[in-house]
């Protein structure tokens, strides 16, 4: 039917005024944004129940009409405990900054019941899916009114990069077991995953700068090699004192070591991608991560040039994860065989 401007004009205005009435109370109860799923238990209830309201009916026998409204109210009593369950819940995470590739780390989530009377019973906490994360879930016993709850989980991540987590998913089956209900919450963050330390597969192939800057130079300095013995004196460092030879004499001597040579490289990774090769070029990532980390463990000042830039030169563990980030958030540079090569400087 074809409605006339002038008559279909009112009955918009009509639509939004009695929109824009609606109290919040009630947009909230019928945009609740749940998901409910029947369990197997729960399939056999409402099998009873429809037998039992068809036998109700057919022999018109009051008390079984009384059975039959009792196991309706209880499928109400579950909707609304279930509800209160997951409402109220302030979630947060609490978890490190970055993470290596396949290697797990544990992730704690605090929990706020911000209820004032009634508890949070029964309930698993997900971690929402996002790309390359495993997760587990954790479940918890009951947070009550009012109270804080600390729930800790393992979590893996597959691929380096940035992982963007999007949030949590509530799901319970309190009180009875026969709905499965879930909520999700949204809770957006993000974290740095780090690329594999990969094990060099053969050392011998740095055999020659290891030898070349691994001997001390024949000058006295704060190495780890005995470069003199000489007379105590009131400036020198008492850890030193060599109590052997001060045994022999009358006088305190004391130790001075060789200076060591002055070990630095640079290690140089072309960051290129072959056709159809990402995990080839990932691989090549692990292993320039993992060749940083050998000359580094060997105290060796080490610097990372790839097709993009070079980085600073430094040493120790901070240094270390300042190198696995940069490779975290790499990208190829252009097409090509990705190669990995150590030079000295």
């Amino acid at each position: 039917m074809n409605i006339p401007a002038s008559i279909s004009a009112p009955i918009i205005s009509l639509r939004q005024r009695g929109s824009a009435r609606l109290p919040s109370w009630a947009k909230k109860l019928f945009n609740l944004s749940r998901s409910v799923r029947v369990t197997r238990e729960g399939k056999w209830y409402i099998l009873v129940v429809l037998v039992t309201g068809a036998v109700a009916i057919n022999t018109g026998n009051n008390l079984l009409y009384l059975v039959l409204a009792t196991l309706l109210s209880l499928i109400i009593i579950s909707g609304l405990m279930s509800e209160f369950t997951m409402k109220g819940l302030d979630i947060r995470r609490e978890q490190p900054r970055y993470a290596l590739k396949g290697v797990a780390f544990q992730a704690s989530v605090h929990i706020k019941n911000k209820k004032k009377i009634i508890p949070s019973i029964s309930f698993r906490l997900y971690e929402l899916p996002c790309r390359a994360m495993e997760s587990r879930y954790s479940y918890v016993v009951k947070v009550g009114a009012g109270e804080d709850y600390t729930a800790t989980a393992l979590r893996t991540c597959m691929s380096r990069g940035l992982v963007e987590l999007k949030g949590f998913k509530i799901s319970t089956t309190f009180p009875f077991g026969l709905f499965l209900k879930s909520k999700h919450i949204t809770s957006p963050e993000q974290i740095i995953v780090y690329p594999a330390i990969k094990p060099l597969s053969d050392v011998r192939l740095f055999s020659g700068i290891l030898t070349a800057r691994g001997e001390s130079r024949c000058a006295r300095g704060s190495g780890s090699e005995l470069y003199n013995i000489r007379p105590y004196t009131e400036s020198d460092d008492a850890r030193h004192i060599h109590w052997k030879s001060a045994a022999r004499s009358d006088s305190l001597m004391v130790k001075e070591f060789e200076q060591e040579a002055h070990k630095s490289v640079i290690v140089s990774f072309k960051n290129l991608l072959e056709e159809g090769g990402e995990e080839k070029f990932e691989d090549s990532v692990d292993e320039a991560a993992g060749t940083i980390n050998f000359f580094l463990e060997r105290g060796y000042t080490v610097a990372l040039e790839t097709l993009s830039g070079l980085t600073a030169e430094g040493t120790g563990k901070a240094h270390l994860y300042r190198l696995l980030e940069y490779l975290a958030l790499l990208k190829p540079a252009g097409t090509g065989t990705p190669t990995i090569k150590v030079r000295e400087v």
